[in-house]
């Protein structure tokens, strides 16, 4: 999943019922014959949300089994999409099971609506960290299955506006009422989460939503994203409806704190961004981050005027390359692009099948060229051959006894006519020839 697909995923449909003033309710569970004997619920705990390398040590989603037959539609470490010619029931057995065998253990009630048979999701958990399988189909025999990491990091645990009325909270979104307007609501907001460590961000290639009323930001926080939409909930004048969702982005993008205007493409492990220092100062920022996130050697470095590109190898031959430009004497222009090990094995195969297409076409080409001159070179030989047999049959036709008067005039004109003749591929000569 990209980054925006993954950011959106389960918070649209909250923010529409917030902002149209229905509040999603827990499915209805049967009653039990005896009641359970309550139990305080355990408050979540504020944890350091994950980086991208500790999901991939947990579990390497492009390292998970998937039924029979299955053809994979996208792929990374923290984010599996395969087609499976299986119903939906068939799916989610076969990845409960495989999960259950890793450790993973199913975690929230199981309703009958969880899994229909167009439709299933089902989260499971290990160690604090939570997977998300979704399915869909619209054909009994084939099934779009989804799995993704979201993570360690509690949505409970996020800063709230004072006076919160919490409507519903899970690990993974939260929404509640507040008193206020939504710009008041937006800068608290904005403060608080800059406060918590939460640098926010928009994402690059994609246009701006026109909101007249309400505020949708992002913040992330190592390989962890929230959502925050703000909005006004109809019925309520004087209060405002804060739905947060988290969610993981796929690559790890380091950005120094104070960075601006920060821009992430997650599915392309691209990253934009200003920093308010020096080209020099910011290259030392990202030699000392790049190996925290699995780029421990050195970087090759290539500078220009005013700018500098830092090349950066992991062991497994993913490359990052940060490329720096100043904009005036405190200001960096900072580009950060990653190409995985496997992308990079198939632009060499691609460049390798196109060079040896070029060498084929170039083969091609100097053969027939030399084909060509051979043919050129022999029709020139054809060609000085009849010159030379037109010639010599006027010689020796003037060589003859005659009962003509021979004048070296008309010798020279019968030459030329048959040289004429020759040239433009004539047979024997004309029957204008002196007679035997």
């Amino acid at each position: 999943m990209n980054g925006e697909s993954a950011e959106r995923t389960e918070t649209d449909s909250s923010a529409a019922n917030a902002a149209g003033g229905r509040v999603p309710e827990p499915a209805a569970s049967p009653k039990p014959t005896v009641e359970p004997v309550s139990q305080p619920a355990e408050p979540p705990k504020l944890v350091e949300p994950a980086d991208a390398r500790q999901l991939v040590d947990l579990l390497d989603l492009q390292k998970l089994s998937a039924p029979e037959g299955s053809t994979v539609a996208g792929m990374s470490a923290t984010k599996l999409q395969v087609t499976a010619p299986v119903s939906v029931a068939t799916a989610v057995d076969f990845y409960r099971s495989t999960l259950e065998q890793l450790g993973w253990k199913r975690t929230g009630p199981e309703t009958a609506e969880s899994v229909t048979d167009s439709f299933a999701q089902v989260s499971f958990g290990k160690v604090g960290y939570l997977l998300m399988l979704t399915v869909l189909s619209s054909n009994p025999k084939e099934s779009n299955v989804t799995i993704e990491h979201l993570g360690n990091f509690d949505a409970r645990t996020l800063p709230r506006l004072d006076g919160a009325e919490d409507r519903y909270s899970t690990q993974t979104s939260s929404l509640y009422f507040a008193r206020g307007k939504v710009d008041e609501a937006t800068a608290a907001l904005r403060q608080m989460m800059k406060s918590g460590g939460w640098q926010e961000y928009d994402r690059g290639g994609s246009p701006a939503a026109d909101l007249s009323e309400a505020s949708d930001l992002l913040f992330r926080q190592k390989a962890c994203s929230v959502r925050v939409f703000i909005s006004k909930p109809p019925g309520e004048p004087d209060k405002v409806a804060v739905q947060c969702s988290v969610a993981m982005l796929e690559r790890d993008l380091p950005a120094p704190e104070d960075a601006q205007n920060v821009q992430i493409q997650d599915s392309r492990w691209m990253l934009t961004c200003e920093v308010p220092r020096d080209i020099a100062g910011t290259a030392q920022y990202y030699r000392q981050a790049m190996p925290d996130i699995g780029f421990p050697s050195p970087p090759h470095e290539s500078s220009a005027d005013r700018s500098l590109s830092l090349s950066f190898e992991a062991e497994g031959h993913d490359l990052v390359i940060v490329s720096l430009k100043a904009s005036g004497d405190q200001v960096t222009q900072v580009k950060f692009e990653g190409y995985s090990a496997a992308f990079r094995e198939k632009m060499k195969e691609a460049a390798a099948t196109a060079q040896a297409k070029q060498e084929t076409e170039a083969k091609a080409a100097a053969q027939a060229g030399a084909e060509r001159a051979k043919e050129s070179e022999e029709a020139s030989k054809r060609q000085d051959e009849m010159i030379n047999r037109a010639i010599g049959d006027v010689l020796k036709e003037a060589t003859k006894p005659s009962g003509q008067t021979d004048s070296t005039n008309e010798i020279q004109a019968e030459i030329n006519k048959q040289l004429e003749n020759a040239l433009k591929g004539a047979g024997p000569r004309g029957k204008d020839a002196p007679a035997n």
